[in-house]
This record gives structure tokens, C-alpha cells and sequence, in this order.
């Protein structure tokens, strides 16, 4: 355990708040201290051999005294959490700010937490909380084929979407719900429209109360909209309640509605150092953006004139898949506008070039070597560069389309 930890584990168990600082009686204190010094210092003395001279001895105490006060004060005002305003020594003022754009909720299950964060411009985003025991079906599909044409769910796909819980946030300023009946009406703010949409949401909607924040949510018992519908022990929960300036929707695979108010007890607010405490390793957080993207282009072939201040930097919490997928497809977006721009100017040598580094993507690139084990961005990019040869994607032009599928328009190149 470093200082920093100390300091706040200290503050932890002993909360002591600058309101009672202010209360304290230091300067009774003070006075009853020199007081009891200058009744001692009056009395007889006792000569003993070796001793310094009384004087020089009622020196040294109260020099050791006020040391001693000055301790407890110093002792005081850390536990209270600092001096002349709030402090963050574990994290810089920026992060913090970061982390309090979110609604700094937990969910704090026995053995959960969190595995995922994906911060979105505008403040909205998502967190993932799961259950941390090992996944007792490591190595089986979520759903094969026959599966889903048979609606079947089987054993292992219902234990493993059980261990999941989802938590969005979203501009409540935006987004807004009203309950009615057991009907829920939902509104939002259409940018393209310019105008305020309203609908409601589908099926009866219950209402509940969240113990642990103190708030009421609205719950959706059976929120399947695929063909494969939940079954006795195993239904999809929403509920839907405000937290300040967001509203928050958390979606749950539970065995019944019992299990989702559990789901819902385990939640808990918390202070932004604390909700930063508990994001996992995998999680890159916004100050480190900048070194973990660096890091990232190693091993990557970086096309003539790029940039990588490209990258864009969001200043936002994200998993490290998504700060992966802004890495590395900046770079892909790159080479596309230089296969482009040679094919134009006639320059073959330097289209294939463009064409052979795209194909190799997956496999040799670093970062998309470790995004494959987790999701499809890296086998994208080399579907798309598979019709560099060609130019065209199922009859349309490929750049656009590459352009398009792997949100190149993010960057300015």
C-alpha cells in the first residue's frame, strides 16, 4: 500500500468532515496546555544529577508540546481529507471530472464487477457489471445455428447472460419517460426532426423502489423483442429510472422478477475515486489514452504522411477494445486514402502496397491481433481489403463503403 492509499483509508475509517474541524477548540486547547505547563514549571524543583537547568527543561517541553499539538492538527486535517479545498491524490482533477460526468452508480453484488466502460460524447454511455467467478462454459458458442432456428436457448447461453448486468445512462434532458397505468410513455428530442418525438414503450410496465438509491423505477418484466423469447427462469429485465442529470436504463437476464429487485438492492452511489477504483485493468482510462494509443501503433506499418494526432482523443472512459478500434482504424482509414489516391494517379506500386499491408491487417498488426479474440472490427477490415483488387463492394464503390463500415468519417485524415 502506497501513501496515497493510506491517506484514504485512513479518511475511510475515520470520516472526519471540515464542519467539525472548525468546531474543534484548538485554541482552548492550546491555552490548557501552556496553563498545566506554567503550574508544573512553579513547583520545586528536584536536583538531580545530570539533569539540564529547569528552564532549559520547561523549554523543551513546551517545544515538544506544540510538536505534539502540531501532529494531532496535521493528523486531523488529513483524515478530514486535506487542506484548503478537496483534494484527488490518487487521480488527476481532468479524470475526475471524467468520472463524474457519469452517474457514479456501482453495482455491488457478491463476487460482481465491473468488466466493461464505454463513455460517448454528450455525456451518455454504458457500463457492463458481471459476475467475477469463473464462466463455467468458457468454451461454448452463445448460440449456434440450429439453436436459433430452433428457439432454443440452451443451459450454457442462459448461465452465462445470467452472470451480465448492463447499465446505460443517457441526457436526461434529452430523454424523457412518464408512467401511466402500467403504461410507460418514453419522448425524445429529434435533432434531424428539430422536434420533441413521443411514443410509448411496448407491454405493462411495473413500478418499483430502488432501497439503495431511494428512487423509483419503472420495470419491464418481459423486454424480448427477438423470436428466441425467455422461458421459466430466464427472462429479460429493463428497468428505467432518473439518477440526477441522466436517465438510466439497466438491462438484466434474471430468473424472475425477485432476481432483478436483487439486482437492483445491490446498487449503491459512490464518490468519483471510488467508481475509478473499481474499473478493471482492461478498462483504458482518459488520462492514459494518449500513452496507451501510442503504444498501440507499434508494429503497425503506418502509411506515408500520417498523423497520429488523427486518433481522436475523446477524453472519455472506454474499454480497451474501442481505444483499439479508434488505433487501428485511423490507420486502416489511412491506407484506403492512399489505395485511393494512387489508383487515381495511375500509381500501381503504390495501390498494391496499400493493398497487401490491409490484407495482413489481422494477422500482424498487434492490436487487431488482440481485438480478434474479442470481436469482428480487425475481420472487417480485411473483408473490405479482400475487394481492393477490384474496387467495388457487391456492385458499389469500396471506398465509400470501407468508409462507412469502419467509420472512417471520425477522423479527420
Amino acid at each position: 500500500m502506497n501513501e496515497q492509499e493510506l491517506d484514504r483509508s485512513l479518511a475511510a475509517a475515520y470520516p472526519l468532515d471540515r464542519d467539525r474541524i472548525e468546531r474543534l477548540e484548538i485554541e482552548s486547547w492550546e491555552a490548557d496546555l501552556f496553563a498545566d505547563l506554567d503550574a508544573r514549571a512553579s513547583m520545586p524543583p528536584t536536583p538531580t544529577p545530570g539533569r539540564p537547568p529547569r528552564r532549559r527543561r520547561r523549554a523543551l517541553a513546551v517545544a515538544v508540546a506544540v510538536a505534539t499539538l502540531a501532529i494531532a492538527l496535521v493528523a486531523v486535517i488529513l483524515l478530514a481529507g486535506g487542506g484548503a479545498g478537496p483534494s484527488s491524490p490518487a487521480y488527476g482533477a481532468q479524470l475526475i471530472r471524467f468520472a463524474e460526468s457519469t452517474p457514479l452508480l456501482l453495482l455491488e453484488g457478491p463476487g460482481w464487477g465491473v468488466r466493461n466502460v464505454d463513455q460517448r460524447a454528450g455525456g451518455e454511455g454504458n457500463i457492463e457489471f458481471t459476475r467475477s467467478s469463473p464462466d463455467p462454459h468458457p468454451d461454448q458458442p452463445l448460440m449456434t445455428r440450429s439453436d436459433v432456428k430452433r428457439h432454443i436457448t440452451p443451459a450454457s447461453v442462459v448461465e452465462r447472460r445470467q452472470r451480465v448486468v448492463t447499465m446505460t445512462w443517457l441526457d436526461a434532458r434529452r430523454y424523457k419517460v412518464r408512467w401511466r397505468g402500467g403504461r410507460l410513455g418514453a419522448s425524445f428530442y429529434d435533432e434531424y426532426l428539430h422536434r420533441r418525438v413521443r411514443g410509448h414503450e411496448p407491454g405493462r410496465w411495473l413500478k418499483t423502489t430502488i432501497p439503495g438509491l431511494g428512487v423509483t423505477a419503472y420495470v419491464d418484466p418481459r423486454a424480448e423483442s427477438t423470436p428466441i423469447q425467455g422461458g421459466p427462469g430466464d427472462r429479460l429485465m429493463v428497468a428505467i429510472w432518473r439518477e440526477g442529470g441522466h436517465l438510466i436504463e439497466l438491462r438484466a437476464s434474471v430468473p424472475d422478477l425477485a432476481g432483478l429487485r436483487e439486482r437492483l438492492g445491490w446498487l449503491r452511489r459512490v464518490g468519483a475515486e471510488e467508481w475509478l477504483d473499481a474499473m478493471p485493468a482492461k478498462v483504458v482510462k482518459a488520462a492514459e489514452y494518449g500513452a496507451t494509443a501510442k503504444a498501440m501503433l507499434r508494429g503497425i506499418p503506418l502509411p506515408p504522411g500520417f498523423d497520429p494526432s488523427a486518433i481522436p482523443d475523446l477524453g472519455l472512459t472506454m474499454d480497451r477494445y474501442q481505444v483499439g478500434a479508434a488505433v487501428g482504424g485511423a490507420v486502416a482509414c489511412a491506407w484506403f486514402d492512399r489505395w485511393s489516391e494512387a489508383r487515381a494517379a495511375g500509381d500501381t506500386a503504390a495501390a498494391r502496397e496499400a493493398e497487401g499491408v490491409l490484407l495482413a491487417s489481422e494477422r500482424r498488426w498487434p492490436i487487431f491481433r488482440e481485438m480478434s479474440k474479442e470481436g469482428a472490427y480487425p475481420a472487417t477490415v480485411a473483408e473490405y481489403a479482400e475487394h481492393m483488387r477490384s474496387g467495388r463492394w457487391f456492385g458499389r464503390p469500396l471506398l465509400r463503403e470501407a468508409e462507412q463500415g469502419l467509420g472512417c468519417l471520425r477522423w479527420d485524415r
